[in-house]
């Protein structure tokens, strides 16, 4: 008797890469997001307290203190008033970026985000994808502070 080949085993599908949720925010007509776990907090309407510290637009003052805050509105659009402002974690440190506006979460599959014309942004990014609303670029946060202080 002949044995049979033996047979491929089944394995199970391998799980769903998990997504990732991005807080999409507007500069002008740019869209730009953060990842949930890369935001602390999400304020609007705070007052900008002016500081003269090299690389930043001024402080704002939170729980935690006061912090300094990247502005990066298109400097014609500035006012005292703060409309959106994602307070981040840089080496320890937090940080306020302000924004004109944050306007919706997006679940993103890694195989959303693409890595290619990242270039055409006017801020640095990490990825991209697309919605229905048009591209988004994950921000760079690294690149971004440190272009800014250097």
């Amino acid at each position: 008797m002949v044995a049979a080949p033996p047979r491929p085993n089944r394995r199970a599908a391998a799980p769903a890469a998990p997504s990732t949720k991005l807080v999409c925010f507007r500069l002008g007509s740019w869209r730009y997001a953060l990842s949930v776990d890369e935001i602390q907090g999400l304020f609007t309407g705070l007052p900008l307290i002016p500081n003269t510290e090299q690389g930043y637009s001024g402080l704002v003052q939170l729980a935690q203190g006061r912090v300094p805050v990247m502005d990066l509105r298109k400097h014609a659009n500035q006012s005292a008033d703060l409309p959106t402002v994602a307070l981040v974690e840089y080496h320890g440190e937090s940080l306020a970026l302000v924004f004109d506006l944050a306007d919706e979460v997006i679940p993103v599959n890694p195989r959303g985000l693409l890595n290619t014309e990242l270039a055409c942004s006017p801020l640095p990014a990490r990825a991209r994808t697309v919605t229905k609303y048009g591209d988004v670029f994950w921000l760079n946060i690294r690149e971004l502070i440190n272009s800014e202080i250097c």
